[in-house]
C-alpha cells in the first residue's frame, strides 16, 4: 500500500533517487526554504538544543523541524495531493542531509570554507563528505546499496533503533566532531583519512535509508486512511 501511494504521489514512473535533488533546486527559487538543508550545532556541544540550533528566521528553521513538519503533511490524506507530493519530495532530501556530518555541524560553515587537498586536488571539506567519498567506494552506486542491505540484513551492520530526527543530526554532529573534521595538520587527505571516513560513511548511509524507509511508511499509513 505504501509503495501504491508513493507511486501515486510521485508520478508514474519517477523514482525516488530520480526526485533526491529536487530540494536543492527548488532552494532557489524558494530561499525561506534554506536552513531546512541543516542544523548549526556548535562543535563544542554534546546535543542539540531546539531554542539554540532551530530558530525561526526568513530563510526557515532548520532541518529537524522541516522533517517532522513534512512527515506530518505527508500523513494528512486530507492535504491536496500536490501539497503531500511535495512533501514526499523533501523528506527524501531532508533524511538524508540528516545524515550527512557536515550538514549538522556549526563550523566554517559546515565545511564548505575548510580547504583540503584530496588525493592531489584541492577542494572543500564538505565537498569531499558530498561527493568525493562516495565515489572512493566506486561508481557502481547500486553495488554499494546492494552491499549496505545485505549487511544490514544479515546483521553486520545494525542501524540504531531511532525515530526522532533529533537523534539522527546529533550521530551526524559526532561523526562531524570526531571523523570529518579530523584533519591532518598539511589538510592533505588520502588513504589514512578515507580508511577512517568509510565506515562512518556506510553507516550514515543505510542509517539514512532504513530510516527513510521507516518515515515513508508511518507516514503513509496514516494517509491512507
Amino acid at each position: 500500500d505504501a509503495l501504491s501511494q508513493l507511486r501515486a504521489l510521485s508520478g508514474s514512473g519517477v523514482s525516488l533517487a530520480s526526485v533526491g535533488g529536487w530540494a536543492d533546486e527548488i532552494a532557489q527559487l524558494r530561499p525561506e526554504t534554506f536552513r531546512l538543508h541543516f542544523v548549526n550545532i556548535p562543535a563544542d556541544a554534546t546535543s542539540y538544543l531546539h531554542s539554540r540550533d532551530c530558530c525561526p528566521s526568513d530563510a526557515g528553521d532548520c532541518i529537524v523541524a522541516a522533517i517532522s513538519r513534512y512527515e506530518s503533511v505527508l500523513s494528512d490524506p486530507s492535504r491536496p495531493s500536490e501539497e503531500r507530493g511535495e512533501a514526499l519530495r523533501f523528506l527524501v532530501h531532508l533524511v538524508a542531509d540528516a545524515h550527512q556530518p557536515l550538514h549538522c555541524i556549526d563550523l566554517d560553515d559546515g565545511g564548505s570554507l575548510t580547504e583540503v587537498t584530496f588525493f592531489g586536488v584541492p577542494t572543500t571539506l564538505h565537498q569531499i563528505w558530498d561527493v568525493g567519498l562516495i565515489e572512493r567506494m566506486g561508481y557502481d552506486w547500486g553495488r554499494t546499496v546492494d552491499e549496505l542491505q545485505r549487511r544490514i540484513a544479515v546483521g553486520s551492520m545494525v542501524v540504531p533503533d531511532a525515530t526522532d530526527p533529533a537523534l539522527w543530526v546529533e550521530e551526524s554532529h559526532r561523526a562531524a566532531v570526531t571523523v570529518a573534521f579530523g584533519l591532518p595538520h598539511d589538510r592533505l587527505l588520502d588513504d589514512d583519512y578515507v580508511n577512517r571516513a568509510l565506515p562512518v560513511l556506510e553507516e550514515r548511509l543505510a542509517a539514512g535509508g532504513v530510516r527513510l524507509a521507516a518515515v515513508l511508511a508511518r507516514a503513509l499509513a496514516a494517509g491512507s486512511g
